[in-house]
């Protein structure tokens, strides 16, 4: 079983791993977002026409 390193019922070592795996989501979805619209590359994902 894969668990966090730290001490035993280390509640903020534990938080502190959680909030930053969330702060680098947010990160990798702005960067993709960012990435997204500035390259172009949305106009793969958005039809063009009914066909």
């Amino acid at each position: 079983m894969a668990r966090l390193p730290g001490i035993r019922h280390s509640i903020g070592l534990a938080r502190w791993w959680h909030f930053s795996c969330d702060l680098l989501w947010l990160i990798n979805g702005l960067l993709f977002y960012v990435l997204l619209f500035t390259t172009g590359q949305w106009r793969r994902l958005v039809p063009r026409s009914w066909t």
